[in-house]
């Protein structure tokens, strides 16, 4: 049966495994489904002249966020009761560790069939939309139809993008995918392994870090913004003049006397 135990800073200021549980499963929910809006907008800019998406654009951006946190329903009501689960899972432990007699186990669900069916049903849904909305800018900006509706420059603008959003949304797949399906394996079969479990848990919580950094290598506009943040925290300055940016050491900058500037070029 899958156990866990919750060791971080909402424990530490009391708030229930339970309700951290569902918040870290909700909040990947939301995650698969933002990928899905980025994918979702490269294919409403391509064809923003078709009426009828329009039209049925805001009611699917609804639904698909709003699956996020109702297809947890039925989860929420496989939990069991906590103080039960907690005696099970202890009593069917070989060899208990003093700690979790005192620690806050969470037990899901005592029914894993309902997780994993519920689990396959949302990754399908989203990642499939996902696929589609994927296929079809491919097709759209490598076919005849790019080249009778965009400019040139428009179709090369467009491919560099939808390369970049496929690096990114590897991120998502490598970070959560891949642990999410172990995790359902696990369950479903029974088999945990520690240190596979272990090394699940740090590579999904290393997604955030891991995503913005593969945001700020591969979007140059991120790229740049960091660039200048960092010459200006170590002590360098962008001085805009006439629309041509220059750099200047800030302990040389003088700025009630510009003439004594020492500019060079960026």
């Amino acid at each position: 049966m899958p156990a866990a135990v919750m060791n971080g800073i909402f424990t530490r200021i009391g708030i229930p495994s339970t309700i951290q549980l569902l918040i870290l499963v909700t909040s990947i929910d939301y995650v698969s489904v933002s990928t899905l809006m980025i994918f979702e907008n490269r294919f409403y800019l391509l064809n923003s002249k078709k009426k009828w998406w329009k039209r049925i654009r805001p009611l699917w951006m609804i639904v698909n966020f709003s699956l996020a946190p109702l297809h947890q329903i039925p989860n929420i009501l496989e939990f069991p009761d906590q103080k039960f689960a907690r005696e099970l899972v202890i009593n069917s432990l070989p060899c208990v560790p003093e700690f979790l007699y005192t620690a806050d186990i969470v037990l899901p669900s005592l029914n894993s069939p309902t997780i994993v069916i519920n689990s396959i049903l949302f990754v399908s849904i989203i990642f499939g939309q996902l696929a589609i909305f994927a296929n079809i800018i491919i097709a759209q900006l490598y076919t005849n139809f790019g080249a009778n509706t965009l400019s040139k420059t428009t179709r090369h603008l467009q491919k560099r993008l939808l390369k970049t959003l496929v690096l990114q949304t590897g991120i998502p797949v490598v970070s959560l995918v891949f642990p999410g399906i172990y995790a359902v394996f696990s369950i479903y079969t029974s088999h945990f392994d520690m240190g596979l479990n272990n090394l699940v848990a740090i590579v999904a919580s290393l997604h955030g870090l891991v995503s913005t950094l593969s945001i700020i290598l591969i979007h140059q506009p991120y790229r740049d913004t960091w660039t200048i943040l960092f010459l200006f925290i170590t002590g360098i300055i962008i001085v805009c003049n006439a629309g041509f940016p220059f750099i200047t050491k800030s302990e040389a900058a003088d700025y009630t006397k510009p003439k004594d500037r020492t500019i060079e070029k960026y």
